[in-house]
């Protein structure tokens, strides 16, 4: 008798941890396909963020202190799929990354500042400051720092330019090309 009424405990025991194992699996299957739904639909929303901007901006810069010609800028906005880690199955996650580049025409050798970039649909607003691991200060210190802080509308981008003597001066610039 003992042994029988061990024997059912088992099979109970036994059924119990079959369930939970197969309920686990399920739970954590339809947890995987909800996130790659999630992050299907971010990078999605994002690609599209940044192409409704991306492209090259030509314009000037007023100088700040008005003593000096404007000086003539492009700045080209593109997307970068940066690696921001791995999910759940060990794949890298990748993200469309909008980034910069900051060009004066007026200087003979091709200096370029990168730029990391943030901007914000609601409002128009864009943030861009120099990437300093790939912005070199060529030689100065500070001299690859720079950033923007203006706006997007129309194919119009228009913002402060602070480089690392202080203001710069107002760039305008139209979208050329995209």
């Amino acid at each position: 008798m003992y042994i029988c009424g061990f024997k059912k405990i088992l099979k109970i025991f036994l059924y119990c941890f079959t369930l939970l194992l197969i309920s686990c699996g399920a739970d954590d299957q339809g947890y995987r396909d909800e996130n790659e739904g999630k992050e299907k639909d971010d990078i999605t929303y994002l690609q599209l963020l940044a192409d409704s901007i991306k492209g090259t901006y030509e314009g000037v810069v007023e100088m700040a202190n008005h003593s000096r010609e404007p000086v003539p800028v492009r700045i080209t906005l593109f997307v970068v799929n940066e690696n921001v880690g791995n999910n759940n199955s060990g794949e890298p996650q990748l993200r469309p990354s909008l980034k910069g580049r900051f060009r004066r025409l007026d200087l003979i050798s091709e200096i370029n500042s990168f730029l990391i970039v943030k901007y914000f649909p609601s409002n128009g607003k864009i943030l861009m400051r120099s990437d300093d691991e790939k912005s070199p200060g060529q030689g100065v210190p500070g001299g690859g720092t720079i950033s923007l802080t203006g706006y997007i509308n129309d194919g119009v981008l228009i913002g402060e330019v602070v480089d690392y003597l202080g203001p710069m001066g107002v760039f305008t610039g139209s979208l050329v090309t995209q």
